[in-house]
């Protein structure tokens, strides 16, 4: 191979990585990254990106030097290259592989620039299978029944409880029990937390934990009052006026997003659109979508939001420490 075919092929690799570490960047200014990977996940992506743009500056020089070298000698170009000096075998040029793999690698950001990011939606949602049932992640072989309590230890001393007020009093002493084992322990302690609230607000930062908390011990919240937000999904097997508020759970990337949402019985005259976002609030029943049985809130406030910037909820890495 020439000297010239091997400055091709530097500058081609070059290219490409420098390509990519132009794609992360302008996506992570416009903050589009968020619809790829993770929050967790984007410094190792954006690392990589300063990576890319290292290596594509070194093959840059290394080509550059490499032809300026190659001037002076160009009638015995051979003798630098390796060439198989003596015989008649040709050697392989790289340039054409070298130039499929970059159009296969830069391939993703074109289709990018002609189909932009968008956040996934109902099809994707309906694609995957969304997920009414929560606690199946922690219990897979639920069945409706509530774990079985944890036996206490009489030895132990139970914490100091901290002043409460009347109201608050009230509410803990008519609080319900939370059976748990070890793998739900975090979520009964959690429900205890939550249950003393007038109305439970489903944050972003915890919605996984909070919908799980909810299916787990669901006859524990029936009749409380849940508001949360999401996109409005609804698919061909539900009943006139039903619809679920889902929301994207994402591990690392969307290629693992997986869809969760909460049934809702419209209790409004409003008419709810696809993919619309709204913030709802109702009373929690126990309800069935199948032979399935599930958390069906009986929403009568409906409220229009705008869709949000970052989409997709994630699991939160501190809950339960």
């Amino acid at each position: 191979m020439s000297v010239r075919s091997g400055t091709i092929s530097m500058w081609l690799q070059a290219g490409t990585c420098i390509g990519w570490s132009l794609f992360i960047t302008v996506l992570s200014t416009t903050n589009q990254l968020q619809l790829y990977i993770s929050p967790s996940m984007t410094r190792y992506v954006k690392w990589t990106a300063l990576g890319c743009y290292i290596l594509g500056a070194a093959l840059i020089l290394i080509g550059w030097l490499t032809r300026a070298e190659s001037k002076p000698d160009a009638a015995h170009e051979h003798l630098h290259v390796g060439c198989a000096c003596g015989t008649d075998t040709p050697q392989p040029n790289k340039n054409g592989r070298v130039l499929l793999t970059s159009v296969i690698l830069l391939a993703p950001i074109g289709m990018s620039l002609i189909w932009p990011a968008e956040a996934l939606d109902s099809k994707v949602a309906e694609n995957k299978g969304i997920q009414f049932q929560p606690s199946a992640v922690v219990l897979p072989q639920a069945t409706g029944k509530q774990a079985e309590p944890k036996p206490q230890n009489s030895a132990s001393v139970a914490p100091t409880a901290p002043i409460q007020s009347d109201t608050q009093s009230s509410k803990t002493s008519q609080m319900p029990e939370f059976p748990a084992d070890e793998f739900t322990q975090m979520y009964a302690d959690y429900a205890k937390q939550i249950y003393v609230q007038d109305e439970i607000f489903i944050e972003d930062n915890h919605f996984m934990e909070t919908i799980m908390t909810l299916d787990l011990f669901r006859e524990q919240f029936t009749g409380k009052r849940i508001t949360w937000q999401g996109f409005v999904y609804q698919s061909d097997d539900m009943k006139k006026g039903r619809y679920a508020i889902s929301r994207f759970v994402m591990q690392c990337c969307t290629a693992d997003a997986a869809p969760f949402g909460l049934l809702i019985d419209n209790k409004t005259k409003r008419q709810l659109k696809k993919d619309s976002w709204v913030e709802v609030s109702g009373k929690m029943t126990i309800g069935k979508q199948g032979e399935a049985a599930v958390i069906v809130m009986q929403v009568d406030r409906i409220t229009s939001i705008p869709k949000k910037e970052d989409p997709y909820v994630y699991h939160n890495l501190d809950f339960g420490i």
